[in-house]
């Protein structure tokens, strides 16, 4: 059974940027959507931003977003980020 990291990096208004450098250096299919294609905007200033992005090569996935004020989260570079696992079963170790 194989099993493959997943890393989720958080993004301060500059995620677009970021992971379209990503692709200049790994390649693969990058795919972004805002707040607004996702309906999710609640202030102008959010409409342009990175709900999620996601670039996928040779079985990487780097995903990625803009964190928005309304959250309520002080954004400090290097404290957001999460790592998720996929599995090639249905249950993991199995």
């Amino acid at each position: 059974m194989q099993t493959k990291l997943n890393p989720y990096l958080s993004f301060k208004d500059n995620a677009r940027g970021a992971v379209e450098f990503y692709k200049t250096v790994f390649g693969g299919n990058l795919v972004m959507n805002t707040f607004t294609e996702f309906h999710a905007s609640q202030d102008p200033s959010e409409d342009d931003l990175i709900m999620h992005a996601q670039l996928d090569d040779n079985g990487m996935t780097l995903m990625g977003s803009d964190t928005p004020v309304r959250h309520g989260l002080e954004y400090k570079p290097g404290r957001f980020g999460m790592i998720g696992a996929t599995c090639s079963s249905f249950l993991c170790g199995v």
